[in-house]
């Protein structure tokens, strides 16, 4: 298991403390074997979700874009994954894809409201 570190800052590494910084919301660092990476994204939480889910190797390798589209259905408000069959009907269900079943109302979009 390789061991990493998350920062947000303004600056442009998290190394850096003093000196000239962007206006705006931060960007994310991973520090992965000593070394930060940019990952390009706005989302301590959608950050997260990436390393819990596949680990640091996509944000080193500069394949994870920090951006992920938000699922036709929503997420599974248990587990995350993205829900793959919705009832047409009023108060239908939706079943994610590792098969919870949840009200279609309270599927979760992918910021987490």
């Amino acid at each position: 298991m390789t061991n990493y570190e998350i920062a947000a800052t303004n600056y442009p590494s998290p190394d850096i403390i003093t000196g000239q910084h962007t206006n705006g919301p931060p960007i994310v660092f991973v520090k992965v074997d000593g070394q930060w990476v940019s990952t390009k994204s706005k989302s301590v939480r959608n950050v997260c979700l990436e390393l819990e889910r596949n680990g640091p190797d996509r944000i080193v390798a500069g394949t994870w874009s920090g951006y992920e589209k938000p699922h036709h259905y929503g997420y599974c408000p248990q587990c995350d994954a993205p829900g793959k069959i919705r009832e047409r009907r009023p108060y239908g269900d939706d079943i994610c894809a590792n098969g919870h079943r949840y009200k279609s109302s309270e599927a979760r979009s992918n910021n987490g409201k």
